[in-house]
């Protein structure tokens, strides 16, 4: 059964057929085109007519597509259409696709596009519908990110990027460090916080649901200067004060960057809070005692010592001796008799 055939099956036209699809076609916000077997244009929507920088359909109707779109290279050389893999689908009747690519305005200016071609059986042969879009903004941010990424490998703070999934985009080399990873594809794709955040100090599970890095990603608010922990590759624990903000992707907003900043070295195995704090207590007491004990028993300023009369020689300085309990207990009770230093000769 015929093309022909179906649609006088169908009791629709073929003039009407044609109508309905230009229709249809029209409608679509992303820029589309058709071309015949020969590579001329028979159709272009709206958004294409706009993205190219023409006026109306008619200045388009019947040009050879690559002659009028794809004719010379983004330094402005020429392109032939003997090299042009797009040019060359539509003759031979095959789909291809491109997702980095470049077109020609009406003024000769151009912009990056990513298309896909596809054949299409028409009235007197086979020829193509061609959908693309323009990548100009993507291939900005794309390289305001690249020259981000660089500048941030040369940064000794650990910092990553995630993006609104939650998955790591990029972390530069101090973090990488600092969570025991070698490279960045080891990383790059899995979901941050079950890949570092996903336990307490303790060992116990921490759920995500909890964490306040998955709101603040969630919700785009920053954080300033919080305190936490993170879990490195080998199930260690590491200490860390962080902040974290809003961060741009090619994919759509939503993403947050998480910078990281060691606060004090981690133990090389897990450590909960606790036995932490009260290892630091104990040092801190155990110090003090050791000053105290050792500090110099001091009753107050006394007076200056009178010099040495003539003739005779300087007295020692005078000094306290403890007394025993028993000792004093008998002074007690021979009527609490207060003691006077003795002078040592």
């Amino acid at each position: 059964m015929t093309r022909d055939d179906r649609t006088i099956q169908a009791g629709v036209s073929e003039e009407d057929a044609a109508a309905s699809l230009v229709a249809i076609v029209a409608c679509i916000a992303q820029p589309v085109w058709v071309v015949d077997q020969l590579g001329a244009v028979v159709f272009a929507n709206p958004a294409a007519v706009a993205e190219l920088g023409y006026d109306d359909i008619a200045e388009l109707l019947g040009r050879n597509s690559h002659d009028t779109i794809h004719y010379k290279h983004p330094d402005g050389s020429p392109f032939p259409a003997g090299e042009c893999r797009l040019f060359r689908s539509v003759l031979e009747g095959i789909g291809v696709s491109s997702g980095d690519d470049w077109f020609v305005r009406r003024d000769g200016s151009m912009f990056p596009a990513a298309y896909t071609a596809s054949p299409i059986e028409m009235a007197n042969g086979t020829g193509a519908v061609l959908a693309f879009t323009n990548i100009e903004e993507r291939t900005r941010v794309e390289q305001a990110l690249r020259e981000r990424e660089a500048i941030l490998a040369k940064v000794a703070q650990p910092v990553w990027v995630v993006d609104r999934a939650g998955r790591f985009h990029y972390a530069n080399p101090a973090a990488l460090h600092a969570l025991g990873y070698e490279d960045l594809s080891e990383l790059k794709g899995k979901p941050g916080h079950q890949t570092v955040h996903y336990k307490y100090p303790d060992g116990t599970p921490f759920p995500e649901e909890d964490c306040p890095l998955t709101r603040a990603r969630l919700s785009g608010e920053p954080l300033s200067e919080r305190e936490d922990w993170l879990v490195r590759k080998d199930g260690s624990i590491l200490r860390i004060r962080y902040s974290t903000a809003p961060f741009d992707l090619p994919d759509g907003p939503g993403p947050s960057p998480m910078r990281r900043n060691s606060r004090e070295p981690a133990p090389m195995s897990p450590q909960p809070d606790g036995g932490a704090v009260a290892e630091r207590r104990l040092i801190r007491r155990f110090a003090t005692s050791e000053s105290v004990r050792r500090r110099p028993i001091s009753r107050g300023p006394t007076a200056p010592s009178p010099g040495p009369a003539r003739g005779r020689l300087p007295h020692p300085p005078r000094t306290w001796r403890r007394r025993s309990p028993d000792r004093l207990a008998r002074r007690g009770r021979q009527g609490a008799r207060r003691e006077r230093p003795r002078r040592w000769h």
